[in-house]
């Protein structure tokens, strides 16, 4: 088995532009990440550097 049974996650942008990560979480609340507009680049940076994806693109730091 490569994967086993996964939470329902969506990721999106709600209204303010924040990115929003949320994890459903039968029967209780779900779980809820929001990175705002200004730490997204680095937010993503930072969760490809653990994925070991080499950065591309965009401005450097």
């Amino acid at each position: 088995m490569v994967l086993r049974e996964q939470l329902a996650t969506a990721i999106y942008f709600n209204d303010t532009g924040d990115l929003v990560i949320r994890q459903k979480q039968w029967p209780g609340e779900d779980n809820l990440i929001f990175v705002a507009p200004n730490c997204q680049q680095e937010f993503i940076d930072k969760l490809t550097d653990a994925l070991g994806i080499p950065s591309f693109g965009g401005p450097t730091r």
